[in-house]
């Protein structure tokens, strides 16, 4: 049996927004709505350069191709936006348009072969 997403996220120590906005991720595969959803959670959500490592833990696995491809779409999403954003002090809605070009700029462009299918890259199929 195949374990899915969610079942694999449940599985691990996070708190439920972060949860929530992890599978939420997963589903969306345009990076203008990923980049809007963080958003607007990113600063409920505690994520810093510091613990990368930890978010890296929760979010890669060997376990499954797929668990893969999905927890490392999510953690680019999440690591860019950090990257282009910083902690929850450039939140700041004056900011917002040029961190969301800025972000759309360095975000690849992901698909999928079908609904249910994992995000890939154009062209990685």
């Amino acid at each position: 049996m195949t374990v899915s997403f969610i079942e694999h996220l449940s599985a691990r120590s996070m708190p439920r927004q972060r949860l929530a906005t992890f599978c939420l991720l997963d589903e969306l595969a345009a990076s203008p709505w990923i980049f809007d959803v963080l958003w607007d959670v990113w600063p409920q959500l505690g994520i810093t350069r510091a613990g990368w490592a930890d978010l890296a833990d929760d979010l890669l696995t060997k376990e499954s191709p797929d668990l893969l491809l999905r927890g490392g779409a999510v953690f680019d999403a999440v690591t860019i936006f950090e990257d282009v954003v910083g902690d929850v002090a450039g939140v700041v809605d004056e900011r917002r348009e040029g961190c969301r070009a800025a972000y759309l700029s360095l975000r690849p462009t992901l698909v999928r072969s079908a609904i249910g299918e994992p995000p890939q890259p154009v062209g990685a199929r």
